[in-house]
Parts: C-alpha cells; sequence; structure tokens
C-alpha cells in the first residue's frame, strides 16, 4: 500500500513538473508583458503619431476624383478587353466612349485644381480597383512626352503615397512605375515632372507609422475598450476567456515602435527598413495574436524598394534593375 501512494505521490509531483514546463514553454510567452512597462510603451507610441500624422490636405477635396472613378466603373467593360493588353495598352483618346473620356478628363481636372483625394478614416476610399483602371486608362490614352494624364497619374500616385497607410503607399508606388513603364514602352524619357513626383524611402516609412497607428485604433475598435474581453450586452466574450486583450494591444504597439524607431534610426534606407520587418516563420514573431495578424508578408518592403529602384533607374538614365 506504501509502495503504491509512493507511486501515486510521484506521479503527482510528475504531473506538476510538467504541467510547470509546458505553462513556461507553451503558455507563459502567450500570457508574458512586453519588455517595456505601459507608461513607456504610450509615451514612444506618442511618436509613431507624430510620424503618422497627416497632412490636412489629404483630407480635402476628392469629389472630381470620385466622379471621375464612378465613370469609370461605369464605362470600364467597354474597354476591358482592350486594356487586357496590359502594359502595352494603347487607346487614342478619340476612340474612348463619351463617358470614359469623361472620367480621364475627370482625374486630369482633379489634378489642375489641385485637390486632395478626400481620405476619410484609417483606409481612406475604398475604391482602390476603380483608382487603378482609372490610371490604367489615362495612361493608355496619353499621346507623349508632357501628357496631362500621366502628370495626373503620378500626383494621384504621390497624394496616396503622402496619405495612405500600407495599400495606399502600395498604390502610389504602383501607379509610379505605371508612368514609367508608359514612358519606356514610348521612348519617353525623364523630366522634371518626372522628378517631381519621384516616390521617396520617407514615404515608405511614413506610410509604415500611418498603418501601425491604424493598426491599433482598428484592434481597439475591434475589441470594444468600454468593455474589454466582454461582448456588446455586457456578457463575458466566451470566444477568447483566455486573451488579456489589454496585453495584446501593448503587445502590437510594441511591435510597431521599435520596428519604426530601428528604420528611423538606420536613416529610413529601404533595403535595411525591408531586413528590420522580415521573418521568416511564425515564431520569428513575438507570442502575441494581433502581431501575427498585423506582420507584413515576408519580402512586401523588398517589392517596395523595388519600386522606388525602378523609378530612381528611370530617372537617371539606366535600365530597369528588375
Amino acid at each position: 500500500m506504501k509502495k503504491l501512494a509512493y507511486g501515486v505521490a510521484a506521479l503527482g509531483v510528475l504531473g506538476v513538473v510538467v504541467l510547470g514546463v509546458v505553462y513556461l514553454v507553451v503558455v507563459h510567452p502567450w500570457v508574458a508583458e512586453p519588455d517595456a512597462s505601459p507608461e513607456e510603451i504610450a509615451r514612444r507610441w506618442d511618436q509613431v503619431e507624430a510620424w503618422a500624422a497627416l497632412d490636412p490636405a489629404c483630407q480635402e477635396g476628392g469629389e472630381g476624383l470620385r466622379h471621375a472613378i464612378r465613370a469609370v466603373d461605369e464605362g470600364w467593360w467597354e474597354v476591358e478587353d482592350r486594356m487586357d493588353a496590359g502594359d502595352g495598352a494603347r487607346i487614342p483618346r478619340d476612340e474612348l466612349p463619351f463617358g470614359l473620356r469623361t472620367a480621364v478628363d475627370g482625374l486630369v481636372g482633379w489634378h489642375h485644381a489641385g485637390e486632395g483625394i478626400g481620405v476619410e478614416g484609417c483606409f481612406g476610399d475604398t475604391s482602390l480597383v476603380g483608382q487603378s483602371h482609372l490610371a490604367q486608362l489615362a495612361l493608355a490614352s496619353a499621346d507623349g512626352a508632357g501628357s496631362g494624364e500621366v502628370e495626373a497619374v503620378l500626383a494621384l500616385g504621390q497624394w496616396h503615397r503622402r496619405c495612405g497607410g500600407i495599400l495606399g503607399t502600395t498604390l502610389g508606388l504602383v501607379f509610379a512605375e505605371d508612368a514609367v513603364i508608359w514612358a519606356r514602352a514610348r521612348g519617353v524619357t525623364a523630366d522634371a515632372t518626372f522628378e517631381r513626383y519621384r516616390p521617396t524611402a520617407d514615404e515608405v516609412f511614413e506610410g509604415l507609422a500611418r498603418e501601425a497607428l491604424c493598426s491599433a485604433e482598428l484592434a481597439e475598435e475591434a475589441f470594444g475598450m468600454a468593455g474589454l474581453g466582454h461582448t456588446s450586452t455586457g456578457a463575458p466574450d466566451l470566444a477568447m476567456p483566455l486573451i488579456d486583450l489589454e496585453r495584446e494591444l501593448r503587445m502590437l504597439r510594441l511591435f510597431h515602435i521599435e520596428r519604426l524607431e530601428a528604420a528611423d534610426a538606420a536613416g529610413r534606407d529601404l533595403a535595411t527598413m525591408a531586413g528590420i520587418y522580415h521573418w521568416e516563420e511564425q515564431d520569428d514573431l513575438p507570442r502575441s495574436l494581433l502581431v501575427r495578424m498585423a506582420a507584413l508578408s515576408p519580402g512586401f518592403l523588398d517589392r517596395m524598394g523595388q519600386y522606388v529602384a525602378t523609378y530612381d533607374a528611370f530617372l537617371a538614365g539606366e535600365p530597369t534593375p528588375y
């Protein structure tokens, strides 16, 4: 009987040890507090907000642009087959259906009026596909160097890089590269207009800061900070009973803070930023659900660097590097 008691006791001790190891190895990393105090995180987050600050002009105007987008949305089907030619698509202006010609004229008019893009909320206008179609159509119908359509596309791209989060910044870089592809296909060389709308590493950095701010704001809204961990009725949220939502938000903010601070300290060099944000496996990231949802895909910033390098090579009269 004593042997049985000793055996049971030994199994109990072993079970406690095993549970302790499981907690330390599996559970604890997911509940451990960030390396910085809440006060320090809040202080350093102020700098992120400063980096993410929008030019008030970003939130102004945009009505002319929205009219142009609606017009291209309504008539895109009329040129879709011809636009499938991709980078080589060319549609003379006089062959454009009236509604689409109005759309392109609306884009040029928006640019000449000096309007902003009317950013509202974190991610601004959601009509990214419409804007992409509008830019493609403007380039396909542009007739050569000094074209107002090309400058309008370049300006639209710059507005997005200066006002958007990661989606807006990426769209702005795509528009810049599309204009370079248009120019190379037509033998147009870089001029002062292309120089004026040159994409910069600072624009990418500030887009990352705005993305950080928005990801935290959206997480706060989703979690309902007034009743953290509870449903809108005040009942406990049984779907996430073990998640400390306040800890998750602190982890998310610190994740963004550390990367932005490192990128800024490195002079906002794009290649260095890509290394700072790079990860190979999920386990390379902090143990936080929010962080793992918000982390950029591996190689994302490498592609942004390629957009900028492609534009810089065009300005320098060099071949496309990618």
